[in-house]
């Protein structure tokens, strides 16, 4: 096959499926009725549509929970067989990717309309002094659509050259994104290549932005009087309401949709803070993991449970360890095993819950909440007594105010295990999931392919991961070890999205709010421009430099709450706070220019 014929994730190598007990894994994997890991791929033909194939694929899933109750049901529902469009996207991950997508483009055209909006006033303000060359240009017969046809062509230029830029830039900064990826153990596979697919829709931006800045501001400049046009200069057009109204409704369009920009960052925010003080069931901090996958060499039992055991004591022999455990997963990780158990001797529907096989200490290690009974020991094996350690949360379910030591619950036709201990509840699979049903079994190295070394160190975890996996590597060098890093970077992986959204809200946002700062800052330089002779009068008569700040200021300080409220209706937080101060700020500058002006100069200006 081609290199990259599979996307996201990358795959070396292809094997028969009927191979899965070859290469180490579960012998049975194809006569399994309830294994649902498969994906069929096929063809639909031509007259058939994916509604037409969804409904017959319905009517199988039906008459497999006829045929195979217990294997084929969820919840007395039939287990569903979803047809899905095959896309360069896996659908398991299709929902996640387009959310991110839809953000990030989200985001990029809100701050793409900011800056057209700020530019847009600047482009204006740049026309109003050549208001006598298009007076000019009319009066010896040149037509509005003319006129237009030139603005907007030399407009132009600057969005041409403002896409060219950007387009460049991205060759440079594009494996920025790429960074990003989290470490979960899985090669994937970030294509962010700018063929000519982005350089169309580029070219189609750039395009477009052309004319929107470029038009609106020169059919705005167009409508004058040709006589007051000849007559008058740049002072004159203070008194334009039509071209003011515009220009103010730039500024409060920018203010609003930069507002909109921080406080989706500031919900972001907020969610990022609440994931990561909320409450795991177990101590993440000097925590290591060291992955290894015994199926590889196709260990025995035996030979499995040897290699255990040797990694376990070199773990342990090592001087800032203080203890460590096995399990065949680890919370808050793409891997989870579910299983459907009932109560024994109790005639009622199989309950879904998560579950897990550990090793001895493994809750000490984890520092979980012994609510009952007693921890796992060495004597817990697969080939010995069946026992269980069930949460609060299945206990609960199950045996609510009632004692769950000594109880026993029960595979659909298969094990029996007795409850020996209850432990506190956490989380599993998701930072924000709901109690979870769980159960733990002892560590059977015959069916535990892949497993994970869970060391507690009397030290940052971050410095002893090399030490502990040469540890792991000396036992049989045969076997790699993966997976090597502490649980809190294992848990910033599940984070990713928010910390994302975050970040780039939050870029986005302040860049946004840089823009229509400078937006506003130009409108009010301009405005106090404009009013040089009206601020010079007002001194004259004795006007003080805290009334003409007040009177430049105004205008200012009332388009920014204007756009804060607009921007208010989604949402509110502490952005609303940080956009004021900061447009306060933008407008002050030129304003306390203006109390500086000298009476005489002013009344001599043009």
């Amino acid at each position: 096959m081609p290199d990259g014929y599979y996307s996201i994730v990358k795959i070396d190598v292809f094997v028969p499926a009927i191979m899965e007990g070859v290469i180490g894994g579960d012998k049975d994997f194809l006569s399994k009725r309830d294994n649902k890991e498969f994906m069929a791929i096929g063809r639909l033909r031509k007259a058939v549509t994916l509604s037409r194939a969804q409904a017959q694929f319905t009517i199988i899933a039906a008459e497999l929970q006829k045929q195979y109750p217990a294997s084929w049901s969820e919840d007395g529902r039939p287990h569903p067989l979803s047809v899905v469009p095959a896309t360069a996207v896996p659908f398991e991950l299709r929902g996640m990717i387009t959310g991110f997508a839809g953000l990030l483009m989200a985001a990029v055209i809100v701050v793409l309309l900011v800056a057209c909006a700020n530019l847009g006033g600047f482009l204006l303000a740049r026309l109003l002094p050549r208001r006598r060359e298009i007076a000019v240009r009319v009066a010896l017969g040149a037509s509005r659509r003319r006129l237009v046809q030139q603005l907007v062509t030399e407009n132009s230029l600057l969005a041409v050259l403002g896409g060219t830029a950007g387009f460049l830039i991205a060759l440079w900064v594009k494996k920025l994104l790429a960074a990003f990826a989290p470490n979960i153990g899985v090669p994937l596979v970030i294509d962010l290549g700018l063929d000519y697919r982005v350089f169309a829709f580029s070219a189609l931006v750039t395009l477009l932005t052309a004319f929107a800045l470029g038009l609106a501001p020169a059919m705005q400049a167009t409508r004058l009087d040709v006589l007051t046009g000849l007559k008058t200069g740049e002072q004159g057009q203070t008194t334009d309401s039509g071209r003011s109204r515009f220009r103010s409704a730039l500024i409060v369009s920018q203010v609003a949709l930069s507002l909109i920009l921080l406080m989706c960052a500031g919900i972001f925010f907020g969610s990022f803070g609440k994931l990561k003080s909320v409450s795991l069931g177990f101590d993440p901090n000097n925590l290591a993991l060291l992955s290894v996958d015994l199926g590889t060499n196709s260990h025995s039992p035996e030979r499995g449970q040897a290699f255990i055991n040797q990694c376990v004591a070199r773990l342990r022999s090592v001087s800032a360890s203080e203890s460590v455990a096995v399990a065949a997963q680890v919370a808050i990780g793409l891997r989870r095993i579910s299983e459907q158990i009932l109560p024994d001797a109790q005639a009622q529907r199989p309950t879904w819950i998560g579950s897990n096989m550990v090793g001895p200490d493994y809750f000490q290690v984890m520092r979980i909440p012994l609510l009952r009974g007693r921890p796992f020991t060495e004597q817990d094996t697969d080939h010995g007594l069946a026992v269980t350690i069930v949460n609060d949360t299945l206990a609960n379910l199950f045996w609510l105010h009632e004692d769950p030591i000594g109880r026993r619950i029960r595979q659909p036709g298969g094990k029996t295990f007795e409850v020996v201990g209850v432990v506190k509840g956490g989380k599993y699979n998701s930072l924000d999931e709901n109690s979870l049903p769980y159960a733990y079994f002892p560590l059977d190295p015959g069916s535990a392919r892949g497993l994970t070394f869970q060391v507690r160190t009397r030290i940052s975890a971050q410095r002893m991961l090399g030490i502990l996996r040469d540890e792991v590597g000396a036992v049989d060098p045969a076997i790699p070890v993966f997976g090597v890093e502490t649980m809190n970077e294992h848990l910033a992986d599940s984070m990713l999205p928010v910390r994302m959204g975050l970040i780039l809200l939050g870029a986005f946002g302040g860049l946004a709010l840089a823009l229509a700062s400078i937006g506003l800052y130009g409108l009010m330089s301009y405005t106090a421009r404009q009013r040089t002779r009206e601020i010079g009068i007002r001194t004259a008569l004795g006007a003080s430099p805290l009334q003409v700040l007040k009177v430049v200021m105004g205008r200012g300080v009332r388009l920014t709450v204007l756009g804060v409220a607009i921007g208010s209706v989604i949402g509110f937080g502490i952005s609303v706070l940080l956009q004021i101060g900061v447009a306060l700020v933008a407008c002050y500058v030129p304003a306390r220019r203006s109390t500086r002006v000298d009476p005489m100069v002013a009344l001599r200006f043009e």
